[in-house]
């Protein structure tokens, strides 16, 4: 049985229920994402149905447009995420066919994810390398003389900061990557984390382990 591809890149709750019926079962409830509206062309759903009149998403690959400041230039690339099958699917190749359409969709475009350690096999298939993150550290003495305002998420002004961001890195930064960063900060710890510093006119988000300082992000 030859189940069809479908594509999704606006904003649709019909297509968001159903995709979060698979997601919710693999992953988590997406649900509060899409009640923020945040789904628009950047954002690209693959997902095999089933060809009865439920046409329930079985597997699913998603694909964030996002354009990167690379050594200056800026170039298109594409965040593969939420890549998954329902368990009573699995062994059938659809994951393996939803990354063949993307690639062949996009061919030559840089593309990045990140992996669980159960699937660190998977990628490297399709051209994918395995790379180390490493985080920076800096010793300094913090004297503030401008004590930071606690944010609640959903302020407004956190979204706000978000897309009025500036790039921090002519290395490597992101410069549209709004939606997803706000999908973070709804997500989990990250939103009992926001600080604003108003005579800095920024946003901080950060926390602090013992007399370390982590900072997560910084919107300015």
């Amino acid at each position: 049985m030859h189940m069809p591809i479908v594509f999704c890149n606006t904003d649709n709750k019909s297509y968001q229920q159903k995709l979060n019926k698979l997601l919710s079962k693999i992953f988590f409830d997406f649900s509060f994402w899409y009640d923020l509206n945040l789904w628009d062309e950047r954002y690209e759903s693959y997902a095999i149905v089933t060809d009865d009149e439920n046409e329930s998403i079985v597997s699913n690959l998603c694909v964030f447009k996002t354009q990167l400041l690379w050594r200056g230039h800026l170039r298109d690339a594409l965040s593969i995420g939420a890549v998954c099958t329902d368990p009573r699917h699995r062994g059938k190749g659809y994951a393996r066919r939803l990354m063949e359409f993307v690639i062949q969709k996009y061919p030559g475009s840089p593309m990045y994810l990140s992996a669980n350690e159960d699937v660190l096999d998977f990628y490297p298939r399709f051209g994918f390398r395995r790379v180390q993150e490493k985080l920076p550290s800096l010793s300094w003495v913090i004297e503030n003389s401008s004590p930071p305002a606690k944010l609640s998420y959903n302020d407004p002004r956190v979204a706000d900061y978000v897309r009025e961001r500036k790039p921090n890195s002519s290395l490597l930064d992101s410069v549209n990557a709004d939606s997803v960063t706000l999908f973070h900060i709804h997500l989990g710890p990250y939103k009992d984390f926001l600080y604003e510093i108003p005579k800095c006119s920024a946003l901080a988000v950060a926390s602090q382990d013992g007399a370390t300082l982590r900072l997560h992000g910084l919107f300015a």
